[in-house]
């Protein structure tokens, strides 16, 4: 899934998951692809705060790609931290301007951002604890 970004305004950074047919599910390289960003991002002088959301008006993030690579290696769990900002500390705001479904990993974005805007239609959830899953991100309800 690509990840776009663009500058809609001076010094503010629009970053939008666009996988709208998977309600915007990251896959491995897509987690990657986020934890990259978040580092070109934070060093970014032309950057001073970010508004991150998903492309079309069902799904603002559903979690994890579960038809891609989920193997719980070592290397699989550092790539998610960096993605979910556990690892570093990030000195702009992250506004989410959440736009339909957000539910496990999208829920655990969520607690990256320092502002969450959400649309009367949104939904939160974490699926995955129906499964015994403790939920990978360090939410919890």
């Amino acid at each position: 899934m690509p990840i776009h970004v663009s500058q809609p305004r001076p010094s503010v950074t629009l970053v939008t998951l666009d996988n709208p047919a998977k309600r915007n599910a990251l896959s491995r390289a897509d987690l990657a692809e986020l934890g990259r960003l978040w580092e070109r991002l934070d060093s970014d002088p032309g950057c001073r705060a970010i508004v991150l959301t998903g492309a079309g008006e069902k799904g603002f993030c559903s979690g994890a790609d579960i038809g891609g690579d989920l193997s719980a290696a070592e290397e699989t769990a550092r790539i998610v931290n960096d993605a979910l900002l556990k690892t570093r500390t990030f000195s702009k705001p992250i506004i989410a301007a959440i736009n339909g479904d957000c539910a496990g990993g999208g829920v655990e974005l969520l607690l990256a951002t320092d502002i969450r805007v959400a649309a009367p239609h949104a939904r939160f959830g974490l699926p995955e604890v129906k499964w015994s899953i403790y939920p990978f991100g360090g939410a919890t309800v």
